[in-house]
This record gives structure tokens, C-alpha cells and sequence, in this order.
């Protein structure tokens, strides 16, 4: 198993390693908690899972023992010592202690390695009601894996090394002192502490050599991703705006993925990654102008300034009346969905353009707005507001050094041969970069996309691409 499988499944792992430990096995869980909280304060997990499989686990392995002293009686405590080779008179001392301190024994055992399966098989073997047994060993899991995690909580924000070295020493130091003790010999016990000691002298060296390496890396890595550009895409969905992300974000951009719920855009923001681009989401809804003003100001705050703005809004669900059927409420709809949305946008980015003199902004309509089409009346009308408006806002400000393009869409995506998100994306990159064009228009089929125009030679200037 990898590490990011590891990670993807860490409630699992912990729940597994925890019982394994708590039923008697000898191996190093504490470590294994820390960690657990550490990946929680990171983010990489949920801290409540993590608390949830280790407590989980720990009741779980005293329920067998539990279980095990209710069937065999005072025989589990000879099992008990042959498993944990343990010499039947440090057993006897741990009954009377039981005896004299059954609640408070049981809680402080769950502290001390190997101790707890004892207290498990004593409670179950001496009668200990089962409802009673539960409620004290699930306090006293919970007080157990809470502690550890939460240390490893509080530790996420050290550098990773310091961890490894925490886990190297709680390892060494619990081998040598165990071997010592076995051996009952006051010289072993200062030459284990003495290996303790160099071994964290020699770790913290390279610890602080690390660490200054690791910072400047870091450092190194959070300037270059502060030098590159940013693009901004409003209304981003699945088909063109993955697309335009990705032809940015192949050129070196950052991605800002804009829409009405930022949640849905998490599977873009995954794929991005794939390719190796830095993207995020954010909520902004094209409909509403201080939703528009609060999720660029987010973009702003997250990656810095914004060197292009790419409007694309799109709502299939809404009607598309002709031309014969406007009325004040439908114009008025479209007007603030494609004029007020475009206007919002344009003044949050433009006065810092103009001031470095530099910048993009991409509009996308639909080819109704050069050609018009009596079954798109209204929105058509509106599209071709903001077609007139980003040639007039060119002409501003192309002196200026801010470039404004515009790309008609006169194909159904996905329904046309050829019309694909992939096809149509480019487009964007060449207005872009080739700053005295102003307008792309992809139109494949004239006759399925406006049946009403009987004279296809008046579109022949305006094709795929041009």
C-alpha cells in the first residue's frame, strides 16, 4: 500500500494497528496516534475518524479480553502471563491493585503498555457487569486516544522531520529501557540513556539541517507560484471552462474557477490537478453583482492579482423566447444575467489592468450576437450588447495595454461533430496573445445553427477560427 493510499484509508489503518496493540502484541502505538492527530491539523483527515477507529479499536480488543476472562475465569490470568511473558507473581500484583482500585486501575491501564489486557481479563474474570465494563472502557479509550491525537493536533504545524524524530526517539528509548530492565543492571540503564541521548544529538542536528533546507525549498516553491499570471473564469463548468483552464493552465496560469455553488467545481479543481495546474474554486453568481464583487475580491486574496478575466455564463435551464415573444420581465432577466453580470465583473478587474498596463478579458456569447436569429430574440439581443460593448471597451483600452476579446460560440457542443470544448478553447489563447485581433467566431454549420439564413455566402467571412 502507498502512502496516499495509506493516508485515503488512515481510519482503517489506525483502527487496525490500535487493536493489534491492545490485544498484547508489542508494538509502538503512540507514535501511530501522534500521527494520526497530525494528519487531522493538516487537514488530511477528519480529527473525529481518527478519534472514532482509535477508541474504536481499543474497545474492541478489551471486549475479547473482557470476554475471555468471563469464559475461563481465573484460568485468563495464566493466559494472560504466558501471552505477555509476564512471571505469575507481577500478575498477582496486578489483581490486588484490580481489587483495591477497579475503576481508577482500569482507566490508568489503558496508559501503560501491556497492562490493559489485564485489566480486561480481571474485569470480566471477577464479574464486572457488562454494561458497567463497557461504559468504563470506552472512557477510558476515549480518554487514551484523545490525548495522543490531540498532542499530534497540536503538533501539525512542526516540520515533518520533528515528528519522525518524536516517533525514532519514543521507539529507542522504549527497546532500551525495556532491555534494561530485563536485565536488572544499573550500567545497561545508563548506557541505553546515554544511546538515547546521542542518538537525539545527532538527530537534532540533522533535524535543524533539515529544516532550514525544507524552509528554503518552501520558500523557493511559494515565490514561483506567486510569479505566475492568474486567469479568472466566471461561470467555469465541465465543457468549456475545463477547457480554457486547462489551455491557460498548460501556458503556466493559475486557475480560478468561478460558479454559483463552488462545491460542484471540486471535480475540475481535482482534474486540474492531474495536469499539474494550480486551480481553486470559488462562488460567484453571474446573476448577482455583489456575489460577483465577493468572489473576485476571494481570487484576489487567495492568488494575488488577476491577469485575465474569461466571462462565460450559461443557464440551459432558463427559456429561450423569440423574437416575438419578449416581454419586460424576460429582457430583464437576460439583460442582468449577461450585461450586469459582464459590467460587475469588468469593474473589479480593470482599474488594477489599467494601472500595470496590462491584463486580458474574454467574453463568450453565443454566434446570435453577430448574426441574429429570430428563435434566440432576447437572448441574442443581450449577447449582442455585450459583443458591441467588449468592441467599444478595445478601443479604450487597447492603448492602455489591456487586451478585450470576444468569442462567438454558433455550434451546439457535443452535438456536432467537431464542436468540442478541446476545438473551441485555442481560441481563447489567440485572442490573448494576439492582441490586435478582437473577435473569434466558431461556426461550423450554418444552416443547423441558423435554418432562418437562406444566404450562407454573407457568413463566409465569419468561419471557425476567424
Amino acid at each position: 500500500m502507498n502512502v496516499d493510499a495509506m493516508i485515503h484509508h488512515a481510519g482503517w489503518v489506525l483502527f487496525v494497528w490500535v487493536f493489534v496493540n491492545q490485544s498484547g502484541v508489542l508494538v509502538p502505538v503512540v507514535p501511530s496516534l501522534v500521527a494520526a492527530g497530525a494528519l487531522a491539523g493538516r487537514g488530511g483527515s477528519s480529527c473525529a475518524v481518527m478519534l472514532a477507529a482509535a477508541a474504536g479499536a481499543a474497545l474492541v480488543a478489551d471486549m475479547v479480553w473482557y470476554g475471555i476472562g468471563r469464559w475461563h475465569g481465573a484460568q485468563v490470568l495464566s493466559l494472560l502471563g504466558r501471552v505477555l511473558h509476564r512471571p505469575r507473581v507481577w500478575v498477582d500484583h496486578i489483581e490486588h491493585a484490580f481489587h483495591a482500585h477497579e475503576v481508577g486501575f482500569q482507566l490508568w491501564a489503558q496508559f501503560l503498555p501491556q497492562l490493559n489486557p489485564i485489566a480486561a481479563g480481571l474485569a470480566g474474570a471477577t464479574g464486572v457487569g457488562l454494561a458497567r465494563y463497557i461504559v468504563i472502557a470506552s472512557a477510558a479509550a476515549m480518554a487514551w486516544a484523545g490525548t495522543w491525537i490531540t498532542v499530534g493536533y497540536l503538533l501539525a504545524d512542526v516540520p515533518g522531520f520533528w515528528i519522525v524524530v518524536l516517533v525514532a526517539l519514543a521507539i529507542v528509548a522504549f527497546g532500551a529501557l525495556r532491555s534494561a530492565r530485563r536485565r536488572r543492571s544499573r550500567t545497561e540503564l545508563v548506557k541505553s540513556a546515554a544511546l538515547v541521548l546521542v542518538i537525539a544529538g545527532a538527530l537534532s542536528g540533522c533535524g535543524g539541517a533539515m529544516s532550514e533546507v525544507n524552509a528554503l525549498s518552501v520558500s523557493k516553491v511559494n515565490q514561483e507560484e506567486d510569479t505566475m499570471p492568474v486567469i479568472a473564469i466566471l461561470d467555469a463548468g465541465p465543457g468549456m471552462g475545463l477547457a480554457i483552464a486547462k489551455t491557460f493552465g498548460a501556458h503556466g496560469y493559475r486557475v480560478a474557477l468561478l460558479s454559483r455553488h463552488s462545491a460542484t467545481q471540486e471535480p475540475l479543481v481535482t482534474e486540474l490537478a492531474r495536469h499539474g495546474i494550480i486551480s481553486a474554486a470559488f462562488r460567484a453568481d453571474a446573476r448577482d453583482r455583489d456575489s460577483i464583487a465577493s468572489g473576485l475580491a476571494a481570487v484576489k486574496q487567495r492568488f494575488g492579482s488577476i491577469h485575465v478575466l474569461e466571462f462565460s455564463p450559461a443557464d440551459c435551464t432558463q427559456p429561450i423566447p423569440s423574437a416575438t415573444e419578449l416581454t419586460h420581465e424576460n429582457v430583464r432577466v437576460s439583460i442582468d444575467f449577461y450585461v450586469h453580470g459582464a459590467v460587475a465583473a469588468v469593474n473589479q478587474v480593470l482599474p488594477d489592468m489599467l494601472a500595470r498596463r496590462s491584463g486580458t478579458i474574454l467574453f463568450t456569447t453565443g454566434a446570435s450576437s453577430v448574426y441574429p436569429a429570430p428563435r434566440f430574440g432576447v437572448v441574442g439581443a443581450a449577447m449582442a450588447w455585450l459583443r458591441n460593448w467588449a468592441h467599444a471597451l478595445h478601443d479604450a483600452v487597447a492603448p492602455k495595454g489591456v487586451q478585450v476579446g470576444h468569442v462567438a460560440i454558433g455550434a451546439f457542443i457535443g452535438r456536432q461533430p467537431g464542436a468540442t470544448p478541446d476545438a473551441i478553447a485555442p481560441l481563447y489563447w489567440e485572442l490573448h496573445t494576439h492582441r490586435h485581433e478582437i473577435e473569434k467566431v466558431f461556426l461550423l454549420d450554418v444552416a443547423e445553427w441558423l435554418p432562418e439564413q437562406t444566404q450562407p455566402s454573407r457568413l463566409a467571412p465569419k468561419t471557425k477560427g476567424r
